[in-house]
């Protein structure tokens, strides 16, 4: 299952809040969103979060290939 899960302390109605994209139980990625721009705006932010991160690893991936040289 794949969820965006909104982690912020306190539920808010407005204001930027902290999401959590996860995959079954595993968080693939953080970002922020803020709830008054919708719900399509959080789809995509998380689309790009998920993005960067498997950008990210795949550089961490390389980078510990090139140390183990």
């Amino acid at each position: 299952m794949i969820a965006i899960i909104n982690t912020s302390p306190t539920p808010q109605v407005s204001g930027t809040c902290d999401y959590e994209v996860r995959i079954n139980r595993q968080v693939i990625t953080r970002f922020q969103h803020r709830r008054e721009d919708g719900p399509a705006k959080c789809l995509r932010l998380a689309a790009d979060a998920v993005d960067q991160a498997r950008q990210q690893r795949f550089i961490e991936f390389v980078a510990a290939v090139v140390e183990d040289r």
